[in-house]
């Protein structure tokens, strides 16, 4: 069985976390989000997080992002397939991610960038916020977000357009998986 490292990125409510758990569950993947680790670190700070509309700080980005990359290496010396969702704004970001291959000859890795209709992430931002789950940004970060985000290079990222959901796409990613592991 090959030992995996997907790597889902792309702009808030896209579908990162929602994908990435249904592969992690279907898989038995150890799954990793730049969000639940951004959670964990303002929860542990002495600062009063903002959660409305918050952005990662640059103090945040380091942290959470080396943090992945910890948590992943572990997991991957411990011969574990894993799943990283974020963000992943800049070309910075991914190589911490890639570093962990150079390390690891045996490791495959499978990057998704996710991209969403505008509208429809903003409907489904709006609509976490409503029902009160956690939502990464609000409307004025994710507008943030989206200026500074650079899209990958689609050399290396398979484009997945999820502004129909995350079922729309899902059997054929498993289907990928499947007959990779």
């Amino acid at each position: 069985m090959n030992q995996l490292l997907v790597l889902i990125i792309g702009l808030p409510c896209s579908g990162k976390t929602t994908l990435a758990k249904k592969i992690a569950k279907e898989f038995g993947f150890t799954h990793f989000t730049t969000e639940d680790i951004r959670i964990e670190y303002l929860n542990n700070c002495n600062c009063a997080p903002n959660w409305e509309d918050c952005d990662f700080s640059p103090e945040q980005l380091k942290y959470v992002y080396n943090e992945i990359v910890q948590r992943a290496s572990r997991a991957l010396i411990d011969g574990k397939s894993i799943i990283i969702d974020g963000v992943y704004r800049n070309e910075m970001q991914r190589a911490s991610v890639f570093n962990i291959v150079e390390n690891n000859t045996n490791l495959m890795v499978l990057p998704y960038y996710l991209y969403c209709d505008e509208n429809e992430s903003l409907r489904r931002l709006i609509e976490r916020k409503q029902i009160g789950t956690n939502a990464p940004a609000g409307v004025s970060g994710y507008k943030t977000i989206k200026e500074l985000f650079v899209e990958p290079d689609f050399n290396v990222f398979e484009y997945i357009d999820t502004t129909n959901g995350i079922d729309s796409v899902f059997s054929s990613i498993s289907e990928y998986i499947s007959g990779v592991l």
